[in-house]
């Protein structure tokens, strides 16, 4: 049979045109999704990365739920323009420990994987507060109700850190134990802070 007769008879029987599609579409998935599977670097933490402390996983859950990731990635690709302007560029190793992963695919604002102790806190805290005082350019919208509301309201650090540790992150029970008493007398914005902070401290360079 030619390729053209066979054209046809997918034409014409939408059922087995729609299995063609799915069968197609499911060999491009495996030859993305297998080999990821098998390559170490992607499982395996960088030298220097260890997993966020409690008050910096909170950080980061108020950076997914304020939609920080929409207009800021935190993924330098490994080109001459991004690494000038960014520093190092991303390593995999760098991310075992992120759940969701916030490489990000949008740029309103700078990437920030290489942010982590390049400003004082201090700057972090009118930035995030009024970022116009510090970038009289900027268009980011401020986040003053961070400094009002505790670190620790939602009450549920020691859950989180339970079930990051069902999925292979090294957190000890001790550590767990004493997860509360780390965000004590922490707002928001002091969380959101220590997570900015160390990102990107892990790669070449970093200080850690």
């Amino acid at each position: 049979m030619s390729a053209v007769g066979l054209h046809k008879i997918l034409e014409r029987n939408i059922g087995l045109l729609i299995f063609g599609i799915l069968f197609i579409s499911s060999i491009g998935g495996l030859v993305q999704v297998l080999p990821s599977l098998f390559e170490d670097s992607l499982s395996t933490a960088a030298p220097n990365t260890k997993p966020y402390t409690p008050l910096q996983l909170v950080g980061r859950d108020i950076y997914i739920r304020e939609y920080c990731s929409v207009c800021h990635s935190q993924q330098i690709r490994p080109l001459l323009a991004e690494v000038k302007r960014y520093g190092a560029y991303s390593q995999a190793g760098e991310f075992v420990y992120d759940r969701p992963f916030l490489w990000g695919s949008k740029r309103t604002g700078p990437d920030l994987h290489r942010i982590g102790g390049k400003y004082t806190d201090d700057w972090h805290h009118v930035h995030f507060t009024n970022p116009r005082a510090v970038v009289p350019e900027s268009i980011m919208p401020g986040y003053p109700w961070l400094a009002d509301r505790a670190a620790d309201a939602d009450g549920d650090i020691k859950q989180k850190l339970q079930a990051l540790r069902m999925l292979g992150h090294p957190y000890e029970g001790d550590a767990i134990a004493r997860a509360e008493d780390a965000l004590k007398g922490k707002s928001e914005l002091d969380a959101l802070i220590a997570y900015i902070q160390v990102l990107g401290t892990a790669g070449p360079g970093g200080d850690e």
